[in-house]
Order: structure tokens, then sequence, then C-alpha cells
């Protein structure tokens, strides 16, 4: 499930709780989640897979992956 350091003081129900209210989404390959210099009005957990992190000129900067 989710690991990542922010969740480490929910207990499992509260966690439980939250993935009930939180929006899933599949992406394809290559798809974006987020843009470089747009606005963000959402925050993303990566539950299974992972995300390359790029600038707009394809830069790899970083990955993301289970958990975080």
């Amino acid at each position: 499930m989710v690991r990542h350091d922010i969740f480490r003081d929910l207990t499992p129900q509260q966690l439980a709780a939250c993935l009930q209210l939180w929006e899933r989404r599949k992406l394809k390959r290559g798809q974006r989640l987020f843009e470089q210099g747009r606005r963000a009005n959402s925050v993303a957990v990566v539950l299974s897979g992972g995300l390359l992190v790029e600038v707009d000129d394809d830069t790899l900067i970083g990955r993301v992956g289970d958990g975080e």
C-alpha cells in the first residue's frame, strides 16, 4: 500500500478511509500526470508501477515508484 513517510502516522483504518476518498487513475505509457509550468490542483501517490520525472526538454531528473 502507500509507504511514503507522509502517511507513516496514519492507522490502517485512517489510510483505508483516505483511499476511499481518493480518485484512482491509470496512466498509459508516455501519458503526463503533471506538466512543468502548469498549476497543479492535486497530489498523486503511485500505488503500483512507476513514473519518470522529466523537465520540458525530456531530461530525466528522477523516478517515482510504488508508495511514493
